[in-house]
């Protein structure tokens, strides 16, 4: 882009001035033209007025000036150099009076030089300034043979452990000699001690004298920012402090011509614009066609065979790697800076600049090497407090999370309301609602043409998906995979906007490449060595769902693993071989001769019964007895000294007595429960039956569910397990099976139940698929959704399930016989005879609880 900017200028010049070569003109100019936007504004200017390079007028620009006075000296016969504004001189201009440049000379005229000596207190001409200290010519050669003596006395009296052989190296090695020496003992007389506590506002001088005396030995801290506290490159001073150059850019923010925020300007326009960086890619100057994939494409840079765009430059091919010298898939090639991805890895390894930590970090091999997890550390927001990412800035340039950062209000061109602005477009802001709808907001997306919303890479979805799943899957991976290659497919016809949200996972998908890259066959067991169950959930769901994985029962795993390790925190090794042999004859047995996948429920109470099993073998080992001598009056003591949970080992027990492994003993039966009839009214059901079934726009699963706890009491552990089998039409009638019975829904509550069952999509990693086994489908394969997740659904159709169930129950247990309840409903028939009792013994009792909203004993 520079070279093509200086090409114009020249080309101007050239037009003028016959007398030179194109050569020796492109030559004055590119000495001074250091970058494009330099460039732009002289062929602005030149544009506008090309009399400018005749007129010899000193209102022109700095960088214009100096071509044409290269130009004047190299023998142009028609150029015409710029003049001293004031005495006509035709020299260099490097100072600026209102409109015109004028010469050195001038410029040191035009100040005010008389002053009174701070020495000699005479009135003369100023010779040299220290803090608002004046001194005079004659005093300040008199002083400079005095400078060393200043300078040593200073570092004896303020440098604890000052040696003399310290004071004298430190003087002799100084960089700076005659009245620059004598103005760095000054400073150090009239700021020293100010300085040695805060070097961070000390001036270049005596921070390299700080410095000096640091690395002999002296007791001094290393130089930190100013306003970070860091130990970086001090590049440039804020407010009278050094800083490092990510301070100053934060101190230096400013609003953007373009878009209106806080930002740093990376380019002024001839107009007089500034704009950021974000707002300098979208001019159209910097994009081109690329000369690899023939796009027109954001220039990331200018090669001898044309311009190439940021993906081809950044595009792996095969080439000799230019460090190791082996032919291998490498970034960068065919350039000069070749490198195999082998290579390319090791040369990120560095040590982070902010943990200390050896890792793979961006910036490697400069002092500002910064790991991933440092480069995005959140901080405490100034503003309100929360810990979060700091990457907005105040109207102060102060550093705050996104929600405090001060909005943009503007009109909206789509919908005409005054609000944050979201997206611009040519037409002008458009607000966050019509971002995402408003045809102002579709452009040409680089890779396809189509018109949409794109993505910030200026790719439409479809695109940006395609290319990060060739990114995980590319060609040479799945040409010797059938599987992979159909996998594959089925991730690019999915959906790409679930497809990208999934992308967003970064671990997840970082496990998932890990694995489709390994040169060992997948397996599940390879799952479990690189993460828990929870961190490779989502990857093994999407593997067994794809064939690429053999479907595995999950929860009959976890258990198996939860018992081995249980087994563990056993210390008596003859109590530890019983618990081994009951789980391997009871619980293990029971789960794997289902002959159906395991629930969450089915093992939980297994757990709950084993910890009981642990928590009794430790008490027996705390009290020097061993499991063969356990008997009643132990059972019973540890009963009483524990929680009534403890009863539910009575299977246990039963099993140990009749394995001889202990005498036979019993639990006494559980105390009779109180029931409580918190129970919602038959009007507040009949309302909100009324309410799911007219809800359309909701999920009708959700809704179906609710509809069952309303009006049939159905327990929300029960629901979650219906299959998509359970629900049946026979002769017109349709039929959910609960019980043993199945249970006819009629009018509308029936064609609730059949769009339920044809509402089959499962919410899965990368896209959503089909679901053949469960009604209420998990975020995992052949899993269904957990009863936690359903409640919450139900509840924000304002379902509660203890009351509504309870309601629903009674008002049934006043119609049907309990087991006709237990078939349909498919409760225990020993629990629906109680809700009989409870409800129909007597009328007037169940009324009076009512009102009282009370509980009574069954």
């Amino acid at each position: 882009m520079r070279e093509d900017v200086i090409a114009l200028v020249v080309d101007a010049i050239e037009v003028v001035e016959p007398c030179l070569g194109r050569k020796k003109i492109h030559e004055a100019v590119e000495g001074v033209v250091n970058l494009e936007p330099q460039g732009r504004r002289i062929l602005a200017a030149l544009e506008s007025d090309i009399g400018l390079l005749t007129s010899g007028t000193s209102e022109m620009s700095a960088g214009l000036a100096r071509i044409l006075y290269a130009l004047v000296t190299a023998g142009a016969c028609t150029l015409k150099a710029p003049a001293c504004g004031r005495c006509r001189r035709v020299v260099s201009l490097p100072s600026r009076a209102g409109e015109m440049r004028i010469c050195a000379s001038c410029a040191l005229a035009s100040r005010s030089n008389s002053i009174t000596c701070q020495r000699c207190r005479k009135i003369r001409t100023r010779a040299a300034t220290v803090g608002e200290h004046d001194f005079c010519g004659s005093c300040w050669s008199a002083m400079v043979p005095t400078s060393d003596n200043r300078i040593a006395a200073f570092i004896s009296a303020h440098i604890s452990d000052s040696t003399p052989e310290l004071v004298r190296s430190v003087i002799s090695e100084l960089q700076v000699n005659g009245r620059r020496r004598l103005k760095l003992s000054l400073e150090c007389e009239l700021f020293g001690p100010r300085w040695i506590e805060n070097p961070a506002e000390s001036s270049l001088m005596f921070a390299g004298l700080y410095t000096a005396l640091r690395e002999r030995g002296a007791p001094l801290p290393e130089i930190a920012c100013g306003p970070c506290g860091q130990v970086k490159k001090l590049t440039n001073r804020i407010h009278g402090q050094m800083c490092c150059r990510m301070c100053y850019r934060d101190a230096t923010l400013k609003t953007c011509d373009g878009c209106g925020a806080m930002a740093s300007l990376e380019l002024r326009q001839p107009d007089g614009t500034r704009l950021c960086q974000s707002c300098t890619n979208k001019l159209d100057r910097y994009w081109a066609d690329c000369f690899q994939c023939h796009k027109r494409r954001l220039i990331a840079v200018h090669t001898a065979n044309g311009p190439m765009c940021g993906r081809c430059r950044s595009a792996t091919g095969t080439d000799r790697c230019g460090r190791c010298g082996l032919v291998s898939t490498c970034r960068f090639p065919e350039s000069d800076s070749a490198i195999c991805l082998a290579c390319y890895s090791q040369s990120r390894i560095d040590t982070c600049s902010i943990c200390g930590l050896e890792s793979e970090c961006l910036f490697a091999g400069s002092g500002k090497a910064v790991c991933a997890s440092c480069s995005t550390r959140k901080e405490r927001c100034p503003k309100c407090g929360r810990v979060a990412r700091l990457n907005r800035h105040a109207a102060t340039a102060e550093k705050v999370c996104w929600k405090c950062a001060p909005a943009v209000i503007e009109a909206c061109v789509s919908c005409g309301s005054s609000s944050r602005v979201h997206f611009r477009t040519d037409q002008g802001p458009l607000c966050k609602r019509c971002s995402r709808s408003s045809p102002f907001a579709w452009q040409s997306c680089g890779e396809c043409g189509t018109q949409s919303i794109l993505h910030r890479r200026k790719w439409c979805d479809r695109c940006y998906a395609r290319l990060k799943i060739l990114e995980l899957l590319p060609d040479d991976a799945v040409t010797q995979d059938d599987s992979l290659m159909r996998f594959r497919e089925s991730w690019l016809a999915s959906d790409a906007r679930r497809t990208l949200q999934a992308f967003r996972r970064k671990s997840t998908v970082a496990r998932l490449n890990l694995l489709l890259g390994a040169p060992r066959p997948l397996s599940h067991n390879m799952l479990d060595e690189i993460g828990t169950d929870a961190e490779v959930g989502p990857v093994r769901s999407l593997l067994v769902a794809h064939g690429l994985l053999p479907d595995r029962d999950e929860n009959l795993v976890r258990f198996e693993r939860w018992c081995a390790e249980a087994a563990e925190s056993i210390s008596d090794p003859t109590h530890r071989r019983v618990f081994g042999l009951y789980t391997r004859w009871r619980p293990l047995r029971e789960l794997r001769e289902l002959g159906r996948p395991v629930t969450l429920s089915q093992c939980a109470w297994r757990r709950s019964e084993l910890r009981n099993v642990i928590d009794l073998m430790n008490w027996l080992s705390l009290n020097s007895r061993s499991f063969s001598t356990l008997d009643q009056s132990l059972v019973d003591r540890w009963l009483e000294e524990g929680l009534p949970q403890r009863r539910n080992i009575a299977g246990f027990l039963r099993w140990a007595s009749s394995s001889q492994h202990c005498a036979r003993v019993s639990i006494r039966p559980t105390p009779t429960r109180t029931w409580s009839l918190q129970a919602s009214t038959a009007d507040d059901r009949w309302e909100l039956l009324r309410h799911l079934l007219a809800q359309k726009e909701t999920d009708p699963r959700t809704r179906l569910a609710g509809v069952l706890v309303v009006l049939y009491g159905i327990r929300v552990h029960r629901i979650r397990t219906l299959r998509v089998s359970d629900i049946d039409v026979e002769d017109g009638q349709v039929t959910v099976r609960l019980g043993s019975d199945p249970l006819e829904l009629d009018g509308d509550i029936g064609q609730l139940a059949l769009v339920a069952r044809a509402h089959r999509d499962a919410p899965r990693f990368l896209s959503d698929e089909p679901e053949r086994y469960w009604l209420f489908p998990g975020q995992r394969h052949n899993e269904a959704i957990s009863t936690d997740a359903l409640t919450d659904r139900l509840r924000t159709l304002g379902v509660h399930a203890r009351p509504n169930r309870t309601g629903a129950l009674l008002d049934l247990a006043q119609q049907l016989p309990a087991p006709v309840i237990a078939r349909l409903t498919g409760i225990d028939a020993v629990t629906a005879s109680k809700w009989a009792e409870a409800a129909g013994t007597s009328p007037a009792r169940y009324s009076r609880a009512l009102r009282e909203n009370g509980s009574f004993e069954t």
